[in-house]
């Protein structure tokens, strides 16, 4: 790793860093439309900006999962070093990841950064869960989800081996966004900032401190990219009445605390 042969970079230099510079972390699962802010937000100036780029962290979010301790040490021992690093020569004002892989990470990055924004990204988890059973999401050729499974403590927990890799995949949508919402302030809606820009400039630009003006929203939201090419699945109102159960059991608590009707 690159971090790891800047031995000489003083923990006093990246300190000073932190205090001089405005951070901000949107935090989501993934397929909560992070790509396409991540996207957006690029767009605006005196800002660096990124989406999920390290590729260490997909391993650290599966360590921080089963153990928050983790967390810890790996945003202080290597994360804030990295970040330092990689824009330490560019001239920007504000400093931003729209990431899905630090969700686990949330209060050792509010330690680290106490005057970042911070905000919870959620999307309906009916769309959530339509594309990841299009990818390879609980499936053993994922290799940063198949390793995730309930606590103790977890409900679904002894029902685990009884569930098929769609009920699966609904459990993992809500377990992420409870633990998010249990950590952070109240989630905003991908559907209400790609809907109305006045949305989108209150929830996500003015707490974030950039500016992008709203013909650049437009053109973004109007011309998506990343979009899943194909769905194995079809919308919800064409889901079986098994499936319809199966998620409104799973996920019904967190879709209405998330602000969806279901």
């Amino acid at each position: 790793m690159r971090t790891k042969l800047q031995f000489w970079i003083k923990a006093q230099e990246i300190e000073k860093w932190i205090g001089q510079t405005q951070f901000f972390f949107i935090l989501a699962i993934g397929r909560s439309g992070t790509t396409f802010l991540a996207d957006l937000l690029k767009k605006a100036t005196g800002a660096a900006i990124f989406h999920e780029p390290v590729h260490e962290d997909y391993q650290a979010y599966l360590r921080a999962f089963h153990n928050p301790d983790d967390a810890k040490r790996y945003i202080d021992n290597f994360r804030k070093k990295e970040m330092y690093l990689r824009v330490r020569d560019k001239e920007f004002m504000i400093f931003g990841e729209v990431n899905s892989l630090l969700r686990r990470h949330v209060i050792p990055l509010k330690d680290a950064f106490p005057n970042a924004t911070m905000i919870h990204l959620i999307r309906d988890g009916r769309e959530v869960v339509r594309s990841m059973m299009s990818r390879n999401t609980m499936t053993v050729k994922d290799k940063h989800t198949f390793g995730i499974r309930p606590k103790e403590g977890d409900p679904w927990r002894e029902k685990w081996d009884e569930l098929d890799r769609f009920a699966r995949i609904c459990w993992y949508w809500q377990v992420e966004n409870s633990y998010l919402r249990s950590v952070m302030p109240p989630a905003i809606k991908f559907e209400d900032i790609i809907l109305d820009y006045d949305e989108f400039k209150e929830k996500v630009l003015n707490p974030c401190h950039i500016y992008i003006t709203k013909n650049v929203w437009e053109e973004a939201v109007n011309h998506p990219v990343n979009r899943s090419k194909a769905y194995q699945m079809p919308r919800w109102a064409e889901w079986s009445r098994d499936q319809k159960k199966i998620f409104e059991d799973i996920c019904s608590k967190e879709m209405i605390a998330g602000g969806y009707d279901i």
